[in-house]
């Protein structure tokens, strides 16, 4: 296999797992946020607990580290957030144990796509490289 076609592999599979976070996020955005009726009420929801924020703040850097992977900006960053929050969301589901794990195979699988970008970086079709200072 050439150097360039294990790139279009992670380039593949970055499009379709960014996708798959990004997609995650504003599901868990729409029903977190539904009931929400101004900052007020955010804040209210934030005094009860610190989960409640934890929450929301996971649900933030899905959208956001979905969007970025997708896009290509600053993957590496984007998918340690990420993993950290789909981490967090596994953990409080039942353990990072192999039997949570499987429970929520979802999930799992994209805190390894998550790891795995930042392992390898981007592929190719990343705005990164727009942004890159030519050498």
């Amino acid at each position: 296999m050439t150097p360039a076609a294990r790139e279009w592999g992670v380039t593949l599979l970055r499009l379709w797992i960014g996708f798959l976070i990004l997609h995650a996020g504003l599901r868990a955005a729409g029903q977190a946020f539904a009931p929400v009726q101004g900052l007020p009420s955010l804040l209210d929801t934030w005094k009860g607990s610190a989960e409640a924020l934890i929450g929301h703040l996971v649900i933030l850097v899905q959208v956001a580290g979905g969007a970025g992977i997708l896009a290509g900006l600053a993957v590496r960053l984007c998918s340690l957030f990420t993993a950290a929050g789909f981490a967090w969301l596994i953990w409080k589901a039942g353990g990072l144990h192999p039997g949570a794990l499987m429970a929520d195979p979802l999930r799992a699988t994209l805190l390894v796509g998550s790891v795995s970008f930042l392992l390898t970086g981007p592929g190719f079709l990343n705005l990164g490289r727009v942004f890159q200072k030519k050498r």
